[in-house]
């Protein structure tokens, strides 16, 4: 028998080329595919890692100023709990001498663009010496707590009263305007 050589060559070819297309041509497509989604995860995994490892930066970085933050905590409290600021107050001006008549306080509102900071007002009807002021305004500005004297005014003293009784008194009415913070 013989074998017609341009027919057996084409036919090989036909069964080589269908043998590609039926079986390899397939899992090509599909090595292919699989090379792809090892890229794409491979991708995934490095933006994760690097995302948990920005998160353990900024993390050990909040630790390591945490007595920072709780100087901003305490100088904004969550709470508009005003009994610590009335006692401050309290305090501070008996330590200076003067005595604490009245306060008055008022919601002040949100301030605009912060976030959710409120502010609160503080009327404080205080009496003493000039003296006792000025170290209880001290006290005020070096507190932990976030303190802005908006106003301070003076009671004038009885015109009736000569100069040297006045002088032997020495004691004043103030009235302080006082804005905190709280968010």
């Amino acid at each position: 028998m013989k074998i017609n050589r341009p027919t057996s060559t084409a036919l090989i070819y036909i069964v080589a080329l269908l043998v590609i297309f039926l079986f390899v041509w397939p899992k090509f497509q599909e090595a292919r595919q699989l090379e792809t989604n090892v890229g794409q995860r491979s991708a995934e995994f490095n933006g994760k890692s690097l995302y948990y490892k920005n998160i353990n930066a900024l993390d050990s970085d909040v630790k390591a100023r945490q007595d920072v933050l709780q100087k901003i905590s305490r100088a904004l409290p969550p709470t508009a709990s005003l009994s610590p600021e009335v006692y401050f107050f309290q305090e501070a001006a008996a330590q200076n001498g003067l005595a604490v008549k009245s306060i008055v306080f008022s919601q002040g509102g949100m301030l605009a663009g912060s976030n959710g900071i409120k502010s609160i007002v503080l009327a404080l009807d205080l009496a003493g010496s000039y003296q006792g002021l000025k170290n209880f305004l001290r006290q005020v500005e070096a507190s932990a707590r976030i303190f802005q004297v908006n106003s301070i005014s003076f009671a004038s003293l009885n015109p009736l009263q000569t100069v040297a009784q006045q002088q032997q008194s020495q004691s004043y009415n103030f009235k302080l305007e006082v804005q905190t913070y709280t968010y």
